[in-house]
């Protein structure tokens, strides 16, 4: 009996024995895979490096935006006890260095009275110049460091300087690993047509507004990984870090923008906001040939490498994406599409002219109460006259003028290569009213952005041929070149008509309200424009937006300008506002570009 228990016994502990070897086989044989990655998942840790974003570079060749390598930092307080103290104290003066840099240039605005200071978050910056919100941060440091349980902490983005400005112990006992921070060298630059490079909700740097959001995916570049191991006991080796996957750098853009033009046309505006007392203004350049972005510049703008320190309501750009009425430089468009559709010619006389003309909705008066009998269309235009204008979009009719509308691209984006392209709004074609389209003939009732406003005139300009506008020349990756395409062209007008109202324009210049600024020897078809603002359903008298848009030679169109001022004080009209600032620009812009 006690044999056959030792026999039952024994079979047992072979067996059992066997189940042993069988699973030890199946886990070393069979799951090697998943035991090696889960030994890497509890001794490693898989970081993501950043690629090298690309440049952006104007036409020609000046560095707008590029990166620069800095360090992320980490250590363990428990094992680093000797230089913590050491590196949170000169991490926290890295720190103040940095934000009294942007302290300085705020009060520097402040002292200037700059428009530009409203854009800041002041409470930010208030907060940054308190010496009570530093001593906050360094008592918050000082109890992650003497707490026992806080096994790693992590520094924020600093440069070599502060590297080497520690202790050779201290940098022993950091982890770094390098990332890209984004810098804008010329802080003259403004950046609502870059944008910014930020961090997402995953502390992942991506691309904001303007070139930087909207080409955010070539400038990035493709992710590496890196990897860093730890010892039994949960502590980093700083020296096992190693790369897995290198990250290739993303691609340069390569802009139409003009360095040289961008220049002037920031110090004209800066200049003619001030001299007039305006609100704000904007200027915009373009080639009208290929519409190709020469320059586009607000005032007063934010610096994208101060991004952080601003409001949001700053990051928009105002150039596509502040809506206004235009009023008259609204009114050579409504003059092609009437020559267009063979409603009239620029002999064409006015039999309203005499005096306001009385509609259902209202009394329609010219902008200086002045009335020219027996005008003709060259004239109406010549004069800025709403009430032949008004008349004139009355014989369009509703249909046809919101016909052209959508077609011309209201209630669509202009398709330009920026993130920020706002939608022109319009109305549905139910809500239109008799008043809506004579309004509507002088620049009233309908709503653009500037950017619009100048694809509009430069379709003139090109003989009536509408495409979008166009920020990117080409994309580089080392000698590789990406040229950008068109994407769409759309016919607004007939080349005659073009060619009738751009020499109704010249006339303008010659004759009319602004033939005291032109220059002599520069044949340049223009439009003034003052457009009354509306505050709660009324328009305020006191309030104008100035505006004046032109182009040259008119045969042949390089260049196109539009100056658009918010809210002038010294005058409320185009004429004696935005014009003067066109010609001195224009000016400028075709010495430099002679041969």
């Amino acid at each position: 009996m006690t044999k056959i228990r030792i026999r039952i016994v024994f079979t047992l502990l072979v067996f059992i024995f066997f189940l042993i070897w069988l699973r030890l086989a199946y886990w070393q044989l069979v799951q090697t895979s998943v035991l090696s990655r889960l030994f890497r998942h509890q001794s490693s840790r898989t970081i993501i490096i950043q690629a090298k974003p690309g440049k952006i570079i104007s036409e020609d060749n000046f560095v707008l935006a590029t990166s620069h390598r800095f360090w992320r930092l980490g250590f363990n307080p428990q094992l680093c006890s000797s230089v913590k103290n050491e590196i949170i104290n000169k991490y926290l003066s890295y720190q103040k260095k940095q934000d009294r840099e942007v302290i300085g240039y705020v009060s520097k605005l402040m002292s200037q009275k700059s428009l530009a200071v409203n854009l800041f978050n002041s409470d930010k910056v208030r907060l940054a110049s308190d010496s009570a919100y530093w001593q906050g941060q360094e008592k918050s440091w000082l109890a992650r460091l003497n707490n026992p349980k806080i096994k790693w902490l992590e520094l924020a983005s600093v440069n070599d300087e502060f590297l080497s400005s520690l202790s050779s112990p201290a940098r022993h006992c950091l982890f770094t690993y390098p990332i890209n921070k984004r810098f804008y060298p010329d802080p003259l630059v403004d950046s609502y047509f870059l944008g910014f490079r930020g961090l997402d909700k995953n502390n992942q740097p991506i691309g904001y507004f303007g070139l930087e959001g909207y080409y955010n995916q070539e400038l990035a570049g493709l992710k590496g990984e890196a990897v860093y191991q730890y010892d039994a006991l949960g502590h980093l080796m700083p020296q096992l870090f190693s790369y897995r996957k290198p990250a290739l750098n993303g691609r340069d853009l390569h802009l139409f923008l003009s360095y040289n033009f961008q220049y002037l046309a920031q110090q004209a505006l800066s200049a003619g906001v001030k001299k007039y007392q305006a609100s704000s203004g904007t200027i915009i350049i373009l080639n009208p040939e290929n519409m190709a972005v020469l320059a586009m510049t607000s005032y007063p703008h934010y610096q994208a490498r101060y991004y952080k320190w601003y409001q949001n309501k700053a990051f928009l750009n105002p150039a596509i994406a502040n809506l206004y009425e235009p009023g008259s430089t609204f009114k050579t468009l409504i003059m092609s599409l009437a020559i267009d559709l063979n409603k009239v010619k620029p002999d064409t006389v006015c039999p309203v002219c005499s005096g306001p003309l009385v509609s259902q909705g209202g009394v329609i008066k010219t902008w200086n109460d002045r009335y020219y009998p027996n005008s003709t269309m060259t004239e109406v235009i010549v004069h800025s006259d709403n009430v032949g204008m008004a008349w004139l979009a009355g014989q369009i009719g509703k249909k046809e003028l919101y016909q052209f509308l959508v077609k011309a691209g209201f209630g669509q984006k202009t398709g330009v290569d920026l993130q920020d392209d706002q939608i022109n709004p319009l109305k549905p074609l139910p809500k239109w009213y008799p008043i809506n389209v004579l309004t509507a003939g002088f620049g009233q009732g309908i709503f653009l952005t500037p950017l619009k406003l100048a694809q509009l005139e430069a379709t003139i300009a090109r003989g009536g041929e509408m495409i979008p506008p166009r920020m990117v020349n080409y994309l580089s990756d080392g000698d590789k070149k990406y040229p950008t395409k068109i994407s769409w062209k759309k016919r607004l007008f007939s080349a005659k008509a073009s060619r009738e109202v751009s020499q109704m324009m010249v006339k303008v210049v010659n004759q009319g309200s602004v033939k005291w600024t032109r220059l002599p020897g520069l044949e340049v078809a223009g439009k003034t424009g003052t457009a009354q603002v509306a505050i709660k359903g009324k328009y305020d008298p006191n309030k104008t937006i100035a505006s004046f848009v032109g182009f040259w030679p008119v045969e042949h169109p390089r260049y196109l300008i539009l100056v658009k001022l918010d809210f002038p004080q010294a005058s409320p009209w185009g004429s004696e506002t935005a014009a003067p600032i066109f010609f001195k620009l224009a000016k400028k812009i075709n010495l430099i570009s002679q041969p």
